[in-house]
């Protein structure tokens, strides 16, 4: 139901990009003693109706206060292409917004095969 959350941590804030599976709802939450948390729904705007975005790896933050968390979006969108997107925050966390989905490359373009590499 929740996927694994990931993690960054920028200027004594730890902020947790995660989602539930059910409710198809991604999450920011954040705090400052890793006791408390709030929880922050993401806008769901941009993506395909019933689509949820899970994060994918930990955060990364740039120097001006602007982070990211990678994502990625399992449900078909077109045909069996899966697509990555990116979830953004500009001002250090207070609000975040998703990028364009991007489509992930297909296997056959690094020459191999999926059922080489079993999950």
């Amino acid at each position: 139901r929740q996927w694994q959350p990931s993690f960054l941590q920028f200027n004594g804030t730890l902020f947790v990009a995660w989602c539930d599976t059910v409710t198809r709802t991604t999450y920011v939450a954040s705090s400052q003693d890793a006791e408390k948390f709030r929880n922050r729904v993401v806008d769901a705007a941009g993506l395909p109706e019933g689509t949820v975005a899970f994060p994918t790896n930990h955060g990364l933050a740039e120097g001006d206060g602007t982070l990211f968390f990678p994502a990625s979006l399992p449900e078909k969108m077109e045909g069996q292409c899966r697509y990555a997107i990116v979830l953004i925050s500009r001002d250090g966390g207070r609000n975040w917004h998703w990028s364009r989905p991007v489509e992930a490359a297909p296997w056959s373009s690094f020459g191999g095969t999926p059922e080489k590499f079993p999950l």
